[in-house]
């Protein structure tokens, strides 16, 4: 992003494209166990069993992102002077001036925005549940905070991680961005 003007508000909805690719690759994951499994017949080896686990697991994995299509809709990320709020992570908007360092964490590829407030803020938040389920093991893996990712989203990791640094330094009276450690 070239300009950022802390003054406004940003809104950013699901990508529904690259959903729609993964929906894709998870139909076309479970057609190929199914075909394999019926090729296979009943057999008492097992081999047929280990073929349908790739059914269940891709089948689940494509409801749980068609449940998540469907349940949110309109704005996931918004970010505004007051805060930001992404209904993916909790029911409330984390204030600009609760957060205490911001660094991006990278695990198998995938890169995250990794927001450090006090306890007392982010009992305040009403974490989603899938927050609160893998906040532990986050912080074990090295992502001690609160993990907002661009995937899914109409937006990049670096401009995330841009508007972030822009709103925060804004709000603590920062010319520049103080905040942007490497985690």
């Amino acid at each position: 992003m070239s300009h950022i003007d802390t003054s406004a508000t940003y809104s950013f909805r699901q990508a529904y494209g690259q959903t729609a690719l993964t929906v894709l690759g998870c139909l076309a994951f479970v057609v190929i166990g199914l075909v394999t499994a019926q090729k296979l017949g009943p057999s008492q080896d097992g081999r047929a069993v280990m073929a349908y686990l790739p059914v269940l697991f891709f089948g689940l994995l494509m409801i749980g992102i068609l449940w998540r299509v469907i349940s949110l809709r309109g704005t996931v990320l918004r970010m505004s002077p007051e805060g930001i709020h992404d209904i993916r992570l909790a029911s409330g908007t984390i204030p600009w001036r609760a957060i205490e360092d911001v660094f991006t964490w990278t695990h198998r590829g995938q890169c995250v925005v990794v927001l450090q407030v006090s306890p007392e803020v982010e009992n305040q938040l009403g974490l989603s549940r899938i927050a609160r389920v893998t906040r532990g093991a986050n912080a074990a893996l090295g992502a001690d905070g609160l993990c907002i990712t661009s995937a899914g989203l109409n937006l990049s990791h670096d401009d995330l991680l841009a508007l972030i640094a822009a709103y925060t330094a804004a709000d603590h009276g920062k010319s520049d961005v103080w905040l942007i450690s490497n985690g």
